[in-house]
């Protein structure tokens, strides 16, 4: 009897949260042309990194992959330029703070279009950012105006903030397309409304605080560095609210430049420092990572789509990559059936969290399961694990069956590595649940729909239970591989299942054909059953497992 295939990837991939320990990251620098200072980084659609060479009047383009530079010169003398950005089709837009004017690059051309300010008073365009609809939205500081170019018609509008000598400098557009930026001559935040255009600024509760990039996390809430006062500092827009924190070094530490990631990890700088600090948001911790050279004054930073943070090297002529290292949780590998256990077994279906994981989000699409997905391994001794699933903040995957008994090292790679220490036992079983964490993922034996509280089991029915963790079978069959049908696999521990504390009978134990890792149980329940919810039970060589629970009419 098979299950049914969503019922089992519903609950193979049910997500759970970890708290975090720490590994080192490694940052790599590449070297580029004396004498330009690298202001800002920006990636295009295809990763690649660009970056404003300030001093010599370029823009620059970094391929990570062999750490070629090519240079594109900017037709202004002395223009300044500053910040940057990649439309959707990869071409480059920049800021020229001398020169009053916004640029584009058509890198497949070389060709630069240049848009002048419609006020001559406005010369230092600073930071741009594009909105969903492809508008381009940038600061200017000194002239304390926000600006919005259309690139469809090259029109150029400009706002004055409220504030005088607010200095709009940072920007970043949320969710709902609304630009967001810091004032860095004062303690506001500020939002322009890309319809109406009124502007809205939000005062941060310090006084002497001086906001000067920001990042949006995943879930909403903005993040500033905050060097007037040494802070990292949120903002949560759907209640108003502030919080500030003080940075590692201290009140001196200079934060400057901001990133988040896709887990909601936020990475920025301290410019006095030389270091790189890592906040996690969920426990409020800080860790540190060392520039490797010093002097280097990060003046700002971005994420790519597969994990990295780059950052613009403005004092030592270099662009870092930032690869942050894989972490796991305090107790970050489980049985994926509960989510419980402090020890694996062979052939157990096994969840692995934490944070950086993988630099993507990857299924396996066939068996048998593939040792790669998606650049991330994991291995245990010299056994790679067959894998489900791939993620940031999760990977499923088998122990193999050939691990051996006693206490073993799980290392994860994905261009780095990170380690936990594990008990490997003979079994440990658990028991499948859905979503709810409590309900056992049941089938109906003879008409094999999911059994629940609108389709409860009869006392006396044959149910199909599905569990992970029961250990060695006969025969055996490869680590990954589909399970046969003839001749079926079965469990060599002796198997037992209690529900509401009565022994029912087991028909079958063994791997359910057609899937990898996966143990089904054919089971009788008590004829004298009462009506209601029950606790059933499953132990696999004397070991129980967690209480799971069964509706029966």
């Amino acid at each position: 009897m098979a299950v049914s295939r969503s019922v089992y990837l519903g609950v193979l991939f049910a997500s759970l949260g970890a708290s975090l320990w720490g590994s080192a990251q490694v940052i790599t620098e590449y070297p580029i042309p004396s004498g330009s200072f690298p202001h800002d980084p920006a990636l295009d659609p295809s990763n690649i990194v660009w970056y404003t060479a300030q001093q010599s009047n370029k823009l620059g383009r970094l391929n990570p992959a062999d750490g070629k530079v090519t240079e594109f010169p900017i037709p202004t003398p002395n223009s300044g330029p500053h910040g940057l950005v990649s439309d959707a089709g990869g071409n480059i837009w920049f800021t020229e703070n001398n020169a009053g004017k916004i640029g584009k690059l058509d890198p497949r051309t070389g060709q630069i279009t240049e848009y002048p300010m419609p006020d001559a008073t406005v010369r230092d365009p600073h930071t741009p950012v594009f909105d969903q609809k492809g508008i381009l939205w940038f600061t200017a500081q000194n002239a304390n105006r926000i600006g919005r170019l259309d690139p469809g018609t090259g029109e150029v509008r400009l706002f004055v903030v409220p504030t005088a000598n607010a200095r709009p400098y940072g920007i970043k557009v949320d969710a709902g397309g609304f630009p967001w930026f810091v004032e860095f001559g004062t303690n506001r935040l500020g939002r322009i409304d890309p319809q109406s255009y009124a502007i809205e600024e939000y005062v941060i509760p310090q006084a002497d605080a001086r906001p000067r990039r920001l990042a949006f996390a995943p879930n909403g809430d903005l993040y500033f560095t905050d060097p007037g006062a040494g802070h990292l500092g949120r903002f949560r827009p759907s209640s108003r609210e502030f919080k500030l924190w003080d940075s590692p070094s201290g009140r001196n530490s200079q934060p400057y430049g901001i990133a988040t990631d896709a887990v909601g990890i936020v990475w920025y700088n301290e410019s006095s420092s030389n270091r790189i600090v890592r906040f996690d948001p969920r426990d409020e911790s800080f860790s540190l990572v060392t520039i490797p050279t010093a002097g280097s004054i990060v003046r700002h930073m971005e994420g790519d789509s597969v994990g990295r943070i780059w950052l613009a090297e403005s004092g030592i002529d270099r662009i870092g990559k930032l690869e942050p290292a894989p972490r796991l949780s305090t107790a970050g590998i489980v049985n994926a059936a509960g989510f419980s256990g402090t020890q694996i077994v062979p052939g157990e279906i096994v969840a692995i969290f934490g944070t950086n994981l993988a630099f993507g989000t990857a299924s396996a699409t066939s068996l048998p399961l593939p040792r790669d997905l998606a650049g991330a391994s994991v291995t245990i001794g010299t056994l790679s694990l067959p894998l489900f699933y791939v993620s940031p903040g999760q990977i499923n995957a088998q122990i193999p069956f050939d691990a051996p008994v006693g206490s073993g090292s799980v290392v994860i790679r994905q261009g780095q590595e990170s380690s936990a220490t594990v008990t490997i036992a003979a079994a440990a079983p658990g028991l499948f649940v859905l979503a709810d964490g409590q309900t056992a993922a049941a089938l109906d034996g003879v008409t094999t729909r999911p059994l629940n509280a609108d389709n409860p089991a009869g006392a006396g029915s044959v149910v199909t239970f599905f569990a992970s963790g029961l250990g060695a079978v006969n025969p055996p069959i490869s680590s990954g591989a589909a399970a046969p049908v003839e001749p079926l696999s079965l469990t060599s521990q002796t198997v037992a299942v209690t529900v509401a504390g009565q022994g029912a009978t087991v028909l079958f134990s063994g791997l359910a054909p057609g899937y990898a890792g996966l143990y089904q149980l054919n089971v009788r329940l008590p004829a004298g059953l009462a009506a209601g919810t029950v606790p059933v039970v499953l132990s696999a060589g004397g070991v129980a497992s967690q209480a799971a629970s069964l509706s029966v009419k």
